[in-house]
């Protein structure tokens, strides 16, 4: 099912592609590049949280991979989110209890 949807988007893309001047295939390159740039910048600010949630978790003598089961329990969070699991985490580990 997945390689028909594959082959229908390709498909659908390239007749697409085609119809464009040659302009418009410039703008729409332009314009997707443009997004290329947002997602590489997000990419690399959601890796240096990733580094400074491990650097936290590493401060305080917690595993990363005792931490890893409670964040993918809560997949489609946002970093803020599994963040504050990390922090929770923490938290449990020093027993002050804070929620």
């Amino acid at each position: 099912m997945e390689r028909q949807f594959d082959a229908d988007y390709d498909y659908v893309n390239m007749e697409r592609i085609s119809n464009m001047t040659k302009d418009e295939v410039a703008r729409e390159y332009m314009h997707l590049e443009k997004i290329n740039s947002k997602l590489a910048d997000r990419v690399s600010f959601l890796q240096l949280e990733n580094d400074k949630l491990k650097q936290l978790l590493k401060d305080h003598d917690i595993s990363y991979d005792d931490v890893l089961p409670k964040i993918r329990r809560h997949s489609g969070t946002s970093v803020s989110e599994a963040g504050d699991v990390v922090r929770k985490s923490v938290d449990e580990a020093m027993g002050d209890g804070r929620q």
